[in-house]
């Protein structure tokens, strides 16, 4: 798919997102006496909205077998998926706190990477 004037909407909505995400994470970061934490309140919210992000671009592939109930376009689903897959990846980072952690952890991220 060519990226062109079409996905303008999507780059916008990303673009804006990753920004106040970028700033609200510099923000909980100098507020943080003991540094980023996936565990609390700040890092639960980048962990829930980079899930969200990675569910809705997974629902692209449960929308195909639906051929009687379309819900929206296909390009669409297809862009949200681009974007929105592209964009859970600073969320995720953001609810790590740039931190690797375990061998569990690690496994995620090398998965997350092949699949991106």
């Amino acid at each position: 798919m060519l990226i062109d004037r079409s996905h303008l909407s999507w780059a916008l909505f990303s673009g804006i997102s990753l920004i106040a995400g970028a700033v609200s994470y510099v923000t909980y970061v100098w507020n943080s006496p003991n540094g980023p934490s996936g565990g609390s309140a700040m890092g639960l919210l980048f962990g829930f909205m980079g899930t969200l992000m990675m569910l809705f671009a997974g629902l692209l592939a449960a929308r195909k077998p639906l051929r009687i109930r379309r819900i929206g376009s296909a390009q669409f689903w297809l862009k949200g998926h681009l974007w929105l897959g592209t964009l859970c990846i600073p969320f995720i980072l953001f609810h790590a706190g740039f931190g690797w952690g375990g061998f569990l952890e690690q496994i995620m991220w090398y998965t997350l990477a092949i699949v991106a």
